[in-house]
């Protein structure tokens, strides 16, 4: 039987949200050559990475959320045009 964490599902699926909001700003900063911008991108996403990867190696199946929570970091990061 597979037990629900509903609290670490929005936890893990909020950082991954967080993670992806800061590669997309990550990238954009590369691709403008702004190294500073850069820089503390990288930093945040050292910051919140490791909070995801350790929580879907104790439950495998926080690997869902994480998925969803990568999938909205990135939909929110992009603005129409």
């Amino acid at each position: 039987m597979i037990v629900i964490d509903l609290l670490k599902w929005m936890q893990v699926s909020g950082a991954c949200i967080i993670g992806d909001v800061c590669w997309a700003h990550y990238t954009r900063a590369i691709a403008l050559h702004d190294r500073l911008k850069a820089s503390l991108w990288a930093g945040a996403i050292m910051v919140v990475a490791p909070v995801v990867v350790i929580s879907y190696t104790e439950d495998h199946i926080l690997i869902i959320p994480a998925v969803l929570g990568a999938f909205a970091g990135t939909w929110i990061s992009f603005k129409d045009k």
